[in-house]
C-alpha cells in the first residue's frame, strides 16, 4: 500500500506542475511552482521522483512552448539542474538531520539544503550558459539569455524552496506518516 500512496502522490504532482506550465504563466510564477514541486517531490515521495519530475517539466515547457526556441540548446542542462538541485537538497538535509529537534519550518537541516539546494542550480545554469555551452555552439549566447538562466533561477529556487517547506510543514501535521 505505501508503494501505491508514493506513486499517487507522483501522479498528483506531475499533473499539478504540468497544468501549471500548460498555462504559460510567467517565469516569476512558473519556475517558483515547478522548484516547489522537485522540493515537495523530495520530501513527500523519494529523490528518485524529483529526478524523474525535474526531466519532465523542462520538456513539457519546450512543448507548451513555455522554453522558447532559443533556449532549447538548454534543455539538458535545465534537466541536470533540476537534478542537481533534487540531490543536493536530499544529501544536504540528509547530512544535517541531525541538527534537527523542531518542526519543518525550525529544521536546520531543511534551511541548510534549501540554500545549498538553489545554489548548486545557480551556479549549475550560469556555468553552463556562460562557460559550457558557449563552447559547444562556438558562440556566446545572447545576453538575455545568460541573464535569464541566471539569477531569476536562483530567485525561482528559493521560492519555490520556502513554499515547499511551508506545505510540507502543514502535510506533516495533517498526515504524520512523513
Amino acid at each position: 500500500m505505501r508503494k501505491n500512496l508514493l506513486i499517487t502522490r507522483l501522479a498528483i504532482i506531475i499533473s499539478i506542475t504540468i497544468i501549471i506550465e500548460m498555462l504559460r504563466l510567467s517565469q516569476a510564477v512558473t519556475g517558483p511552482v515547478v522548484n516547489l514541486a522537485l522540493y515537495l517531490s523530495v520530501l513527500l515521495i523519494t529523490p528518485l521522483a524529483g529526478m524523474i519530475l525535474g526531466f519532465i517539466t523542462p520538456i513539457v515547457a519546450v512543448l507548451s512552448g513555455q522554453l522558447v526556441p532559443l533556449l532549447y540548446p538548454m534543455l539538458p542542462f535545465i534537466m541536470v539542474a533540476n537534478l542537481l538541485l533534487v540531490v543536493s537538497f536530499y544529501i544536504t538535509r540528509k547530512l544535517l538531520k541531525f541538527l534537527d529537534k523542531e518542526s519543518p519550518l525550525r529544521s536546520v537541516s531543511n534551511w541548510t539544503a534549501l540554500i545549498v539546494s538553489a545554489l548548486v542550480k545557480y551556479f549549475w545554469l550560469s556555468l553552463s550558459v556562460n562557460l559550457i555551452l558557449p563552447v559547444f555552439l562556438g558562440k556566446q549566447l545572447p545576453h538575455k539569455v545568460t541573464v535569464m538562466m541566471a539569477l531569476p533561477q536562483l530567485v525561482t529556487a528559493l521560492v519555490g524552496g520556502v513554499f515547499a517547506l511551508f506545505f510540507f510543514s502543514i502535510m506533516k501535521r495533517i498526515f504524520p506518516d512523513k
